[in-house]
């Protein structure tokens, strides 16, 4: 049976969310891996309510239970930090103690992306670790890569 890799990030919120997860489940294939997607989950009828939201997060614990290592899109989503969905995810698998590999195409750190988006006399204490995310992200990291795809690769050699 292949090695199963859960995809997490805020992916699931793209416009052309589907045929971006199914194109990194083809390359997760390709390495045959076997790419865990939050949108494989059942659903039935989407609803904006707390029914559906909990069905989405047992779903989504069921894949990461599954899955032997994780992927994590760890670019900044609606401000300067992460998802923070993604971030519960990375704790879990961490938790797990299953690796995650996390990705994301801003290089700049996380005391550089804070600094400008809230007043220094309201939050006078920035991170400033030279880290591209908080340091309990990168901590229970394997490592973090510039692209979906290299991350994948490193968790391919990493599961042979």
């Amino acid at each position: 049976m292949s090695k199963q890799v859960y995809l997490a990030g805020p992916d699931v919120f793209r416009d052309n969310a589907k045929a971006h997860l199914v194109k990194l489940q083809g390359f997760c294939a390709a390495l045959g891996l076997a790419g865990l997607s939050p949108l494989d989950t059942e659903l039935g009828q989407f609803m904006q309510d707390r029914h559906t939201a909990m069905k989405i997060f047992a779903g989504n614990v069921a894949l990461m239970n599954k899955a032997d290592v994780a992927i994590a899109n760890i670019v900044p989503f609606r401000g300067p930090n992460m998802d923070s969905g993604t971030a519960f995810e990375i704790g879990y698998m961490h938790a797990l103690g299953k690796a995650v590999f996390c990705y994301t195409d801003d290089s700049k750190t996380l005391a550089e992306r804070s600094g400008h988006v809230f007043p220094l006399d309201k939050f006078p204490i920035v991170e400033e670790f030279g880290l591209v995310e908080n340091l309990m992200i990168i901590g229970g990291s394997h490592a973090v890569y510039a692209s979906a795809e290299d991350a994948i690769l490193a968790a391919a050699r990493f599961l042979k």
